[in-house]
């Protein structure tokens, strides 16, 4: 199955989507793990560009990938769960707010994006295998 930017606008994907889509794959791609991994890593839009498919394949999409979001929140929640203790903290404390708000989120940000990629990763791989999967269902 080859993904094309003019099959991702008959999907009615997102502008942004589709110019990020061509600036990384300026001929379109072929489905496979290595350009879902490209894809994911480009922050491209794997989910949307999986909710747009047949019914069936969205369903199996979710199916496989329900597990990975369940895992990805058990791994962030306890970030999350600091991150907000400690911004309610210093919104008691305004001044201390405007300056330390900013490298707090960015602190956060560096501790999950391991585990959102990570999940990203994942993500598409399992796009690519349904996508794989429905094509060689097709006679």
């Amino acid at each position: 199955m080859k993904i094309t930017a003019e099959a991702l606008k008959r999907l009615d994907a997102c502008a942004d989507q589709v110019a990020l889509f061509e600036q990384h794959f300026p001929e379109g791609c072929i489905v496979t793990e290595e350009a879902a991994l490209k894809a994911a890593a480009a922050g491209l839009d794997v989910a949307g560009f999986m909710r747009r498919q047949k019914r069936p394949l969205w369903e199996a999409y979710e199916r496989q990938t329900r597990p990975l979001w369940e895992a990805y929140a058990q791994q962030a929640r306890p970030l999350w769960k600091a991150y907000a203790r400690q911004e309610r903290l210093l919104r008691e404390a305004p001044e201390a707010y405007a300056q330390q708000a900013q490298p707090l989120w960015e602190a956060h940000e560096r501790q999950e994006r391991p585990f959102r990629e990570a999940y990203e990763r994942q993500r598409a791989l399992c796009a690519c295998r349904v996508l794989l999967a429905a094509e060689e269902e097709t006679p």
